[in-house]
Order: structure tokens, then C-alpha cells, then sequence
């Protein structure tokens, strides 16, 4: 009956009349559906949308993080949020989202709205960061609460929507981890893992090596992507027993992409589906992006069924034989072949290639991401690095006077992860840049915590928040690879899980190739630390290193130099330039082949011992010992930076940066007379300004101008040369002074003005900030002449050259008894007492001129 009442309900709605034309038909009909069916529909939804809203609106929020009227969120993620420098202009999300995690440390989560009143695109984020509300949302007990979250669906052209990352909680997921766990077994690490490993990262070091002997200096290696490389070349023969990364595999000849340089690209596209909604709601329209991801989505489909295809051919040639292999495709085959056969869950092609691609994906993006900060950790911590090397060399003494069997089974994976110092750095650098988060949903209104989670609230879990929170790891932003050792040097008790530390997840979902990555970095770090000393480039203008959010935590720009570390040699010299001091390392006789550069802050000290040698601290930067028979001799250089390098990447840039160095030999006073005079800065800036007055700091600075009579806001340019050169003589004398009596007062009882209130002439001190430091002046003794107007800037000469017309008294006399003296270039002498403070002005070394004679003229034409 109510069938019947339908058809005539639908009967009479699209009666049509007669001769109405069938372009009206049509219109009716769709007036129909657009009324009684679409319009439900979106009301239904848009209600649904403001029920969530209304229950969300109790949940805590961070101050920090800005809630626009329109947007939300979405304007301080997207918009407000600082940019990480070189990459592409990503936003910083992680100390943003630390902060909003310590203002909501009471309520162990936050929540962040997207898109208030336009409630098509509404939704809810919610961020866990409390470690017990962490282990209830992945417990065992929430396995049928909630589901994979929505990010994964962004994911969905990678990883698919069967495979084992992104399967609902169901026995196909059960299936799926049952059938590939015995891919992981610990024999195969030894067997095949290990070999692996040694090889390729002997390639890399080897294209390192080339690339020194071409540059003719160590090379800055991007860690980011010789990971990437490194780690996916070991996961294909590990896991499909393939070369990814070779040019005979066939996987990289038919494509546009290298298969790192494509997964670059998927991973950069999928972080602005992520984004952007809108983007992703476009993703199959053919922009110029869209098309270049769907060509690297093509090239990784086709590397992975090169490699399905490679096994069967294997296969095939033996003749019937059903065994594919003890790996990780090997297992998919032998299921597809068996589940074919025998019924059930079934290992179909789609299902074998969404899994290739998902252990591609996470098998070596996370891994090559904890191997750059691992390497960047152990540059920055050189003593960390030392301690690890002592255990590592330890390690491989074992096996240097067994057979090669012996060898073999005494460092084997087993007893390499048996290192407690190795095990230790590796869960310090996991703990401070762990490279995944995850999510969930629940399937329906649950609460967590007490806090209700309206169905569909997309609920994030940063590991990189839970092992940044003080009460669980003190000092929980520094590198400190002891906190997981005893005094004795033991692991301590326990597993790290129970403390906080979650890089693979928590629960019975947790990474499947946990133990591989774990293992995979300590065979890579005992390769690479066997062969160099990593050190860190000169500070980029752009601060260190950070931590860049794509669909995993990955480091945005992370270089290091590779040190052979049995380049160094003996001490052949020493060179001071100011506050930089270099020390040069090579073979006796030869030239130096490492440059050590040590540049002095406002602490530290230079410590010898002799006979007994005290322990290092964290703070020992460089430790040098002497070689000869007898008594060593020991210096500790503390709390100062140092960096490793060559003589190109180090010493000649840096010297090429500096001015004159007053207590050098060879000092041109010239140079700083010559930038004083179209300087208009203040003479107490330029007098700082490493680049004009190498080596002065603060303190000399108030008292070369105290004794000079100058004011140190009296601008540069409005100076005569002679007033400058005038102070020059003061800097190199006080300077001199203090280097031979070992006090920076030199012969005086102590400052004249610095740090006063009264001068030692009985004037007023005043003081006030310049350019951040404190500066002191006299106002007896140090007028400020404002009415003086700058000075004729010098005359453009020669370089080492002074022009007669800008010469002090003292020369101009000099250079009148010296006729042909053209080209004379003022020098620095040693100054005893203050007769000669006043002759070395005059002081000068005679070049003697060129020829100018015609027949030379006409000489020098010739070709």
C-alpha cells in the first residue's frame, strides 16, 4: 500500500501537461529533486555541523593559539604562525603547538576550531598531550571506540585504504600484522640488514671522498636528503630485495623521478591537501601540480611493481617453486598464492601494492629523518660523539683477533643493541625529534578524560609534545644522552615506554618496523662514526635547524662536514686575529689539513695541566695534548665555540671579514682611518665593529676613548685622519699593555672610566646602551662637538697605500725626506713607553717605485 501511495504521490508531482516541451520536463524533474531530496539532505548536515559545535564549545582552548570569528584556527595556523626559513614557507607549528600544550598542562589536551560559521567546512582538531589521557586513546579497551583519523585519508593515493597503516580496527588488520611480523625477525637483521647497511653507507662515503678531492675542501653534506637516499636504497634490499636506487633496477629509467624525489613531492602536495581543504577537494583537477603529484604517484606504482614483478620472474624460473623469499614480499606473495587457493582474506595485487607503497613511504622517510638528527646531535655535541666513539671502537676490538665467523657472531645486530651508550643516544635523539604523530576519531560521542569528543573530532597525538614535558624528562629540551644511563654507565632499569618515550606508538597498533629503524640507525651510526668527525658549517643567518610539519616531523634544512678522523696531525701553528684564534693541524713539513677555530665569548678558559690530567666536563670544547716523550702536557679549552674545518672553509673567510688586529705585526692602521672617514655611525660603534677594529671590546672601548678625549657618540666621519690614527695609538698601546702584564688594565690599578660613576680626572661618568652593550664617557674630558662637519673622505689610492695630502705631521716630514718615496704603507711597531707612542705614526716602510721611464711605459705596452 504505502508503495502505491508513493507512485501516486510521484504521479501527481511529475504530471506533465500536455504539449509542454521536454526541456520544461526536465526542469520539473529537477526542481523535484533539488526540493525534497538535496535541501533535507544539507539541512540534516548543517544541523549535525552545529550540534558538534555546540558540544565542542566546552573543551579546553589555548590563549595562544588566535580564534578568528570566520576562521578559527585556520588564520593563526595558516596565516599568523612564523615561517620556517627554506621550506617553502611552511608554518612553526611546533613550538606554537608546545606552548598551547603548557598553557593547557591541567587539562592534558586542547582543541582548535576551523571555520566557525561556515559549516560545510567546520571542524574540530583536538591535541593530546597528557601521557595517561595518551595511553587511554590508544589502550586496548578504545580498540572499538574509535578509528583512524581524517589525515589518513589525505594519504589515501599513497597508502591506500586496506593496507596495514590505514585498516580500520578489524581482522583484516589482524590478518595483515600476523601475516608481515615474521618479516622482522632478528636472523634477517644479521643476514641481510647488516651487509646492507655497511655497503651503501661505504658508497655514500666514498661519493663524499670525491666530492673533497673535486671542491679541494671537506664538502657540507644535506643530511636530509643522503638520508633519504640511504635509507631507501637498505629498506629495498631488506624488505623486496631490490635496488631502488640503482640505474639498473629499472625503476627510475622510465620515469621523470628519482623514487626519493618523488616521494618529495607526494609527501609536499598531501601537506597542502592538509592545508587546504579546497586543494584537496581539487586534487583530480589537471592544474600544473596536480599533475606532477599524479606523475610521482605513477613513478613509485611503477617502482613497486617492478619489484612484485622481478619476484614472480624469480619465481618462475624456478620452476614451480611456491617459495618467494623470507622477506616482506616474499610473505605478500606467498599469501596471494595460498589465500588464492584456500579462501579467506586474500593478499590481492591492490592490496600487495598499497602495502609496498605504505612501507616504502614509512619505512624510510621517519628513519632518514632520525639519522640527520642524530648526526646534526652528535656535531653539536662533540663530547657526546667522543663517548660514543670510545664504546663503538671498544666494540669493534672484539672481533680484531677472532676468525672472520667469530667475528661476525661476536658483533652481530644482537650485541650491538646490547651497547648501552649507542642504545642510549639513539633514545635521546628519538625522544627529542620523534618523526611521526598519529590520530584517531572516535565513531561516536565518547569522553576522554572527562572531556567529551563529539563524533567525527579529529583527535592528534605529537609524541615530539609528551617528550618535551618537563615532569616526565627534565631539562627536557637538551641533548643529554646520560638520562637513560646508571652512574655506572648501565641502562637503567625498565622499558622507555613506561617513562613517556613514544617515537613508535603506543598499544597494539604500534610501528611493525620498530626494531628495524632502531637497528638500521645504529648500524648507520657505527659506519659513520668508524670513519669521520662530524662537525657543524659556520652559523646560517637563519638560526639552527627546525622542525618542519609535512605528513611526518621532518628537519628543514640540516647540513654537517664530514672530518676523516685521522686528518688531523700535529700543531704546526698558531694565528690570533682578534678574538679568533686558529690553530693548524697537518703532517710535519707539510701543509695543514685541518684548521681548528676557536672564537672567545665573554666566559670560558684556556686550562694546561701538567702530569695530571683532570676529567672533561660537557663544557670542554677542545682537548689538546702533547706527543713527545716526557711529562704530557694537557689544555682544556671550555664554554667557547669551536668548529672543525679546512683552511678555505674556515680561516680565509673568516680573515677576510675582519679588520686590523692592533696587536698583530702586521696591522695597517690605514684601513680604520680610511672607514672612519665615510662612516657616519658613532666612533664608539665603529670602534666594536670587528670588521674596522679587530679584537677591541667593551672595556677598551671606554677607555681608549677616555684617554683619547674622544665621545663616543661623536659621529666617524667628522674626525680628522690624525684624530683617528691618534686612536689607533691608544688601542694598540692599552692593548699591548694588557697583553704583557696579563691584566686587561695593562700597568693601571684598574679603569679610568668603565664601569664608574666618577673618572679618574674627577669628571662625571654618564652611561647609556649603544647598539646593546652599556658605553661610559667622561663629561669633563669627553665633549661632544656637535658643530664638527664631516671631513673630506680620503682620497681613492693604491690598497696598502697613504696619500701625502691625508698624512699626519710625522709622515708628511718622513715623506719629504724620502723624495721618491711613493707608496709608502703605515705600520704597526712595538710601542715601549710613550716617546714612541708618538714616533709611530711616522713609522713607515719604503716600497720602492715601479719604473716610469718611457722605454719601461712603452715596454709594458708592448704585447
Amino acid at each position: 500500500m504505502a508503495e502505491n501511495v508513493m507512485k501516486s504521490l510521484l504521479g501527481r508531482i511529475l504530471a506533465v501537461p500536455k504539449g509542454e516541451p521536454r526541456s520544461a520536463q526536465l526542469q520539473r524533474v529537477l526542481r523535484f529533486f533539488r526540493w525534497w531530496l538535496v535541501t533535507p539532505f544539507l539541512a540534516a548536515y548543517v544541523l549535525r555541523q552545529m550540534r558538534r559545535a555546540a558540544k565542542a564549545a566546552g573543551l579546553p582552548r589555548a590563549p595562544s593559539i588566535g580564534t578568528h570569528w570566520l576562521l578559527g584556527a585556520f588564520e593563526h595556523i595558516v596565516w599568523t604562525c612564523p615561517r620556517i626559513p627554506k621550506t617553502e614557507n611552511r608554518p612553526d607549528l611546533m613550538p606554537a603547538y608546545q606552548i598551547a600544550a603548557n598553557e593547557t598542562q591541567a587539562e592534558g589536551l586542547f582543541c582548535m576550531s576551523f571555520f566557525h560559521w561556515l559549516l560545510p567546512l567546520y571542524s574540530n582538531v583536538v591535541v593530546v598531550h597528557d601521557l595517561e589521557l595518551v595511553r587511554e586513546l590508544l589502550g586496548k579497551k578504545s580498540w572499538e571506540l574509535y578509528r583512524k583519523g581524517k589525515s589518513y585519508r589525505i594519504a589515501t593515493d599513497l597508502i591506500g585504504s586496506r593496507a596495514l597503516l590505514a585498516s580500520p580496527d578489524c581482522e583484516l588488520w589482524r590478518w595483515q600484522r600476523r601475516l608481515l611480523s615474521p618479516s622482522f625477525r632478528r636472523h634477517l637483521f644479521d643476514s641481510v640488514l647488516a651487509p646492507s647497511v655497511k655497503r651503501h653507507v661505504g658508497e655514500m662515503c666514498e661519493r663524499w671522498e670525491s666530492l673533497a678531492a673535486a671542491q679541494g675542501q671537506r664538502p657540507e653534506v644535506d643530511l636530509a636528503s643522503e638520508g633519504l637516499r640511504l635509507t631507501l636504497k637498505v629498506l629495498g634490499n631488506f624488505a623486496f630485495g631490490y635496488d631502488f636506487g640503482s640505474s639498473d633496477s629499472g625503476s627510475s629509467s622510465s620515469s621523470e623521478f628519482a623514487l626519493d624525489e618523488a616521494f618529495e613531492v607526494v609527501l609536499h602536495r598531501m601537506t597542502d591537501f592538509g592545508r587546504n581543504p579546497l586543494l584537496f577537494a581539487t586534487r583530480l583537477f589537471p592544474s600544473v601540480e596536480n599533475r606532477k603529484y599524479w606523475r610521482a604517484l605513477k613513478a613509485i606504482d611503477q617502482a613497486a611493481l617492478s619489484s612484485i614483478d622481478g619476484r614472480l620472474a624469480q619465481a618462475e624460473v624456478k620452476q614451480g617453486d611456491q617459495s618467494f623469499g623470507d622477506d616482506l614480499l616474499g610473505h605478500m606473495l606467498g599469501a596471494s598464492a595460498a589465500d588464492s587457493a584456500a579462501g579467506g582474506h586474500r593478499m590481492d595485487r591492490q592490496l600487495m601494492l598499497e602495502n609496498l607503497r605504505t612501507f616504502l613511504f614509512a619505512g624510510h622517510d621517519t628513519t632518514a629523518s632520525a639519522l640527520t638528527w642524530a648526526l646534526h646531535l652528535l656535531a653539536t655535541h662533540p663530547e657526546e660523539a667522543a663517548a660514543l666513539q670510545a664504546e663503538l671502537d671498544a666494540f669493534g676490538a672484539q672481533a680484531s683477533g677472532m676468525s672472520s665467523a667469530a667475528a661476525v657472531a661476536a658483533t652481530g645486530c644482537n650485541e650491538l643493541d646490547a651497547l648501552p651508550r649507542l642504545e642510549a643516544v639513539l633514545r635521546e635523539v628519538l625522544r627529542l625529534y620523534p618523526s611521526a604523530g598519529f590520530t584517531r576519531e572516535p565513531v561516536a560521542d565518547v569522553k576522554l578524560g572527562g572531556h567529551l569528543m563529539p563524533q567525527g573530532t579529529e583527535i592528534f597525538v605529537f609524541p615530539y609534545l609528551i617528550h618535551r614535558d618537563e615532569r616526565l624528562f627534565p631539562r627536557a629540551e637538551n641533548f643529554e644522552p646520560s638520562r637513560w644511563l646508571t652512574p655506572t654507565g648501565e641502562l637503567n632499569g625498565g622499558a622507555a615506554e613506561s617513562l613517556g618515550w613514544m617515537p613508535f606508538s603506543l598499544g597494539v597498533r604500534n610501528c611493525i618496523g620498530a626494531q628495524l629503524a632502531k637497528l638500521e640507525l645504529k648500524l648507520a651510526l657505527r659506519e659513520f662514526l668508524a670513519r669521520y668527525n662530524f662537525t657543524v658549517p659556520p652559523v646560517d643567518c637563519d638560526g639552527p635547524p627546525k622542525v618542519a610539519l609535512y605528513m611526518t616531523l621532518v628537519p628543514n634544512y640540516v647540513t654537517v662536514i664530514p672530518q676523516p678522523r685521522k686528518a688531523g696531525g700535529v700543531l704546526l701553528k698558531i694565528e690570533v686575529h682578534g678574538k679568533n684564534m686558529f690553530y693548524f693541524f697537518g703532517r710535519k713539513g707539510g701543509a695543514a689539513t685541518v684548521v681548528v677555530h676557536v672564537h672567545f665569548g665573554m666566559a670560558g678558559q684556556f686550562a694546561v695541566y701538567k702530569g695530571e690530567e683532570p676529567e672533561t666536563t660537557p663544557n670542554t670544547r677542545l682537548r689538546l695534548a702533547t706527543a713527545d716523550k716526557g711529562p704530557t702536557m694537557v689544555a682544556h679549552l671550555s664554554a667557547m665555540i669551536v668548529v672543525h674545518g679546512t683552511t678555505a672553509q674556515l680561516y680565509e673567510p673568516i680573515v677576510a671579514k675582519l679588520g686590523s688586529d692592533p696587536l698583530r705585526e702586521d696591522a695597517v692602521a690605514e684601513r680604520a682611518v680610511k672607514s672612519c672617514a665615510v662612516a657616519k655611525k658613532p666612533i664608539g660603534v665603529m670602534l666594536m665593529d670587528q670588521a674596522v677594529f679587530c679584537g677591541v671590546g667593551n672595556i677598551y672601548r671606554a677607555e681608549t676613548l677616555y684617554e683619547a678625549g674622544i665621545h663616543p657618540n661623536q659621529p666617524a666621519n667628522t674626525l680628522t685622519n690624525k684624530d683617528v690614527l691618534h686612536l689607533w695609538s691608544v688601542v694598540v698601546k692599552q692593548m699591548q699593555a694588557g697583553f704583557k702584564t696579563g691584566s686587561i688594565w695593562g700597568k693601571k690599578k684598574g679603569p679610568e672610566c668603565y664601569g664608574l660613576t666618577k673618572s679618574a680626572c674627577g669628571g662625571k661618568v654618564k652611561s647609556w646602551n649603544m647598539s646593546g652593550r652599556t658605553v661610559y664617557a667622561c663629561d669633563k674630558r669627553q665633549k661632544l662637538d656637535v658643530g664638527r662637519k664631516p671631513t673630506v673622505p680620503a682620497v681613492q689610492v693604491k690598497s696598502g697605500t697613504a696619500h701625502l695630502g691625508k698624512m699626519v705631521p710625522a709622515v708628511k716630514a718622513e715623506q719629504k725626506k724620502r723624495k721618491s718615496g711613493e707608496g709608502l704603507s703605515v705600520q704597526h711597531v712595538a710601542l715601549k713607553d710613550d716617546a714612541t707612542l708618538a714616533a709611530a705614526k711616522g713609522a713607515a716602510v719604503r716600497k720602492r717605485p715601479a719604473s716610469r721611464s718611457p722605454a719601461a711605459k712603452r715596454q709594458r705596452k708592448a704585447p
